[in-house]
C-alpha cells in the first residue's frame, strides 16, 4: 500500500505547476476556446518574470518548470494551424473534412490506387530544434498473457498494434470518425472485449467521441453509452483519458475525463459521473481491490473504499 500511495502522491505533485502563476497560461493553453495570441501573451508575461536564464528558450534547454517545453511544442503546432486572428481550429470541422476525404476516396475508388503507389521515405526533418519531429504515444497496453501483442494509443494517428513485440506495427482504425486515442483496456476475463478512449487527453490535439467498444479483439468498434457526436463533443471539448476495469467485476468500467470520473456498471451500456473534475489518473490498490485512488489535473487526490464514493484526501498534502 505504501508504494502505491507514494506513486499517487508523486503523480499529484508532478501535475502541480512549480510556480502558481503558471497555472493560468497552462489552463488557457488547454482550453481550445482561448485565442492563441492570448495564450502567448499570458506565457510571455509569466516567462519575463520567472525565466531562469536570460534570452529566449533555446533548443534543448532544461527548465525546472517542465511546462515550458510543453508550451513550446504546443505553440509550434498550434500557431501555423490557427487563423491569423488567433482562433484555433475547430476539431469538429477537422474531423468532418477527414470523413469527407474518406468517403470521397471510397466513391472515386482511390484506395486501390494509393495501395499500389510507390512511396519512398525521404529521411528525418532537417529542423534540429528541441520541438521538431516530436511525436507522442498516450498509452501502451499489453495483451493479457502475451507480451508480444502491444497496443499503442496515439493522439492523432489512431490505435496501433504489434504482434511481434514492436518489430512491426499496423492499424485498422483509419476510418474511425476521429483518430485521437488516449487509452485502451482489455477485459481480463474475455480479452476479445476492449474499450477505447477517444480524443487526446494530453493536449487537445484531437476531439473525442467518447468510449468505443470492441467484442472481436479490436477488429471492429462500436459506440457505448458514453458516446458523443462531433456536433456536441466539439463545443464541450470532452477529453477521455485513463480507463480502468475493476479487478472484482469486469463489467465495471471507469473512465477519467476532464468533466469527472465516469463509471459504468454494465460493460459500457450506461455511465454516470462519480465526482467532478479533470481526472488524469486512477489506480486500484494491489491486494485490496475495493480500494481505489484518483488524481486530477489541479492536484486533488481522492480515495474510495468501495469504488463508488470518493473522498478528497488533504491530510499530509501541502496547501
Amino acid at each position: 500500500m505504501k508504494n502505491i500511495v507514494t506513486s499517487c502522491l508523486v503523480f499529484v505533485f508532478y501535475l502541480l505547476p512549480n510556480h502558481s502563476s503558471a497555472q493560468e497560461w497552462v489552463r488557457m493553453m488547454n482550453d481550445n476556446n482561448v485565442n492563441v495570441h492570448d495564450v502567448q501573451k499570458a506565457f510571455n508575461t509569466w516567462y519575463a518574470t520567472h525565466n531562469q536564464e536570460e534570452g529566449s528558450i533555446r533548443p534543448g534547454k532544461k527548465s525546472e518548470d517542465g511546462n515550458i517545453e510543453n508550451y513550446k511544442r504546443w505553440e509550434r503546432m498550434m500557431v501555423p494551424r490557427s487563423e491569423p486572428s488567433g482562433v484555433r481550429p475547430d476539431p469538429r470541422l477537422v474531423a468532418a473534412e477527414q470523413l469527407k476525404t474518406f468517403n470521397s476516396r471510397k466513391t472515386r475508388k482511390l484506395d486501390n490506387a494509393l495501395a499500389g503507389a510507390a512511396w519512398t521515405y525521404i529521411g528525418l526533418p532537417t529542423d534540429t530544434t528541441s520541438v521538431a519531429g516530436n511525436g507522442r504515444v498516450n498509452r501502451l497496453t499489453f495483451y493479457p498473457g502475451n507480451n508480444n501483442i502491444i497496443y499503442a494509443c496515439t493522439p492523432a494517428g489512431g490505435l496501433w498494434k504489434t504482434t511481434n513485440g514492436g518489430i512491426s506495427w499496423s492499424t485498422n482504425t483509419d476510418l474511425l470518425p476521429v483518430l485521437a486515442t488516449s487509452d485502451l483496456v482489455i477485459d481480463p476475463v474475455n480479452p476479445s472485449v476492449m474499450y477505447l478512449a477517444t480524443g487526446d487527453a494530453d493536449a487537445y490535439d484531437g476531439a473525442s467521441i467518447g468510449i468505443l467498444k470492441s467484442t472481436d479483439g479490436g477488429n471492429t468498434w462500436d459506440t457505448t453509452g458514453l458516446y458523443h457526436t462531433l456536433q456536441v463533443s466539439g463545443p464541450a471539448y470532452l477529453k477521455n483519458g485513463r480507463l480502468l476495469i475493476s479487478p472484482l467485476r469486469d463489467s465495471s468500467i471507469y473512465c477519467g475525463t476532464n468533466l469527472g470520473l465516469a463509471y459504468s456498471a454494465n460493460a459500457g451500456l450506461t455511465w454516470n459521473n462519480l465526482f467532478s473534475g479533470d481526472v488524469r489518473d486512477m489506480a486500484f490498490e494491489p491486494g485490496h481491490p475495493t480500494t481505489m485512488y484518483a488524481s486530477t489535473y489541479d492536484g486533488k487526490f481522492y480515495r474510495s473504499t468501495d469504488g463508488l464514493s470518493f473522498t478528497q484526501i488533504t491530510a499530509g498534502l501541502p496547501a
